[in-house]
């Protein structure tokens, strides 16, 4: 991204407030983004265990794109 940091400029987290968030956000020029998508097959019923397995593949598709976030 030219004008701003990814971690800060797009993501929205930490102790962040949405509105002023929002209005920064489309103020910028323009945002790329890449999305992959992936599939899990086995899920389980239990919340907890299916919380760990979604982690573990979206840790999975981070890994496949080289472990970082790209800053464009």
């Amino acid at each position: 991204m030219e004008d701003g940091d990814v971690s800060e400029e797009v993501c929205y987290w930490k102790d962040m407030t949405l509105v002023p968030h929002l209005i920064n956000l489309l103020g910028k020029r323009g945002i790329r983004t890449r999305l992959r998508l992936g599939q899990l097959s086995g899920g389980s019923t239990d919340r907890k265990e299916l919380a760990r397995q979604l982690h573990a593949r979206v840790v999975g598709l981070r890994e496949t794109v080289g472990g970082v976030i790209e800053q464009l």
